[in-house]
């Protein structure tokens, strides 16, 4: 039975926010990876995993959750991909995700939290 999008973005952000990393690996592409462009910095999902992980096992994951304003949803035309932007409350910044329909479900290929300067043209 196939996903629909907001199903799996669903539970992939529970899993994220519970730390539940075997289920992160279901609903993330094996290349998956955080761009954080302010830092220059990108983060690969085995690093991030392992981070995790042991912040759970030490009892302080406690990611904060993002203040959403709202959220625009870009399809490809063959709807097999589709970027999502979020706005957030704080004037000027966006974050971005890459969707992509694999196989029977949507995986996420990539988290990017984009430069204030480039909130119209964070891609």
């Amino acid at each position: 039975m196939d996903l629909s999008l907001e199903q799996c973005r669903d539970h992939w952000l529970n899993a994220f926010y519970t730390g539940q990393v075997q289920e992160l690996m279901v609903y993330e592409h094996p290349e998956f990876k955080v761009v954080y462009e302010a830092q220059g910095k990108v983060e690969s999902n085995l690093s991030r995993y392992a981070c995790i992980e042991h912040a759970v096992q030490n009892g302080v994951w406690k990611p904060r959750h993002l203040d959403i304003q709202t959220e625009i949803f870009e399809f490809n035309p063959t709807q097999t991909e589709c970027r999502i932007l979020l706005h957030l409350a704080q004037p000027g910044q966006v974050v971005q995700e890459t969707w992509s329909f694999q196989a029977d479900a949507w995986q996420i290929i990539e988290l990017r939290f984009c430069k204030k300067k480039l909130v119209d043209l964070c891609d």
